[in-house]
């Protein structure tokens, strides 16, 4: 997958306040912050709080994981503008609830729908069918639209248990709209023979150049 539930933020900063419903909690409790670090008992590995995830302390405070430090600790920022700054290190805070929702069902099917439009997953190269599969080797430049197709399936399946014409069928309309905008901008860059190096550019559904 090319993004994280950390990377919707820059589109819906409140999706983890007002999309519960579509989402799966990882974990609801009281917890700690200190030195952004959160430290809190529902953090085990069962519950799989890692690195990518998002945190919403009290009735607003969003924060993002990124890293597992023990079985109950994980350190936490303010949210960055990407996943590769510093950390921002938040408040100290004590005994505060906090919620850890996550989209993943939604994002895992997007990229599939995403691949599926580049046509990696038929992509088998080599004679003899020797079994290679396409790589993608600049998903950085394709994570907005995968962004785009999460967030239409997560505002669908609000609208789907609301009234026709809800606000929620909206907005699933408005991120079905730019995600066919941004489909037709997007270039796939795949590696066929496994070297590390593209040797094709595609556009979603069809090729654009090779060598």
């Amino acid at each position: 997958m090319f993004i994280r539930d950390r990377d919707l933020l820059q589109f819906e900063p409140e999706l983890f306040v007002e999309a519960v419903l579509a989402g799966q909690t990882l974990a609801e409790e009281t917890g700690s912050i200190s030195g952004g670090v959160l430290t809190a008992a529902g953090l085990t590995a069962e519950r799989e709080v890692r690195a990518g995830h998002v945190v919403v302390m009290g009735r607003r405070a969003t924060l993002e994981v990124l890293e597992r430090v023990s079985a109950t600790q994980a350190r936490v920022s303010l949210v960055r503008a990407g996943a590769s700054g510093a950390q921002i290190v938040p408040y100290d805070v004590v005994d505060v609830g906090f919620r850890v929702t996550t989209f993943e069902p939604q994002i895992a099917s997007a990229h599939a729908q995403l691949m599926a439009m580049i046509g990696v997953d038929l992509e088998v190269i080599g004679s003899g069918g020797l079994g290679r599969v396409a790589t993608v080797t600049n998903p950085g430049e394709l994570a907005r639209l995968e962004a785009m197709l999460t967030l239409e399936l997560v505002f669908s399946a609000i609208a789907s248990v609301r009234s026709a014409g809800d606000a929620w069928a909206a907005r699933a309309e408005m991120y079905a709209r730019r995600a066919r905008l941004e489909r037709q901008r997007a270039r796939a860059q795949l590696d066929t023979n496994g070297d590390g190096v593209p040797d094709v550019v595609r556009a979603l559904n069809r090729f654009e150049l090779g060598r």
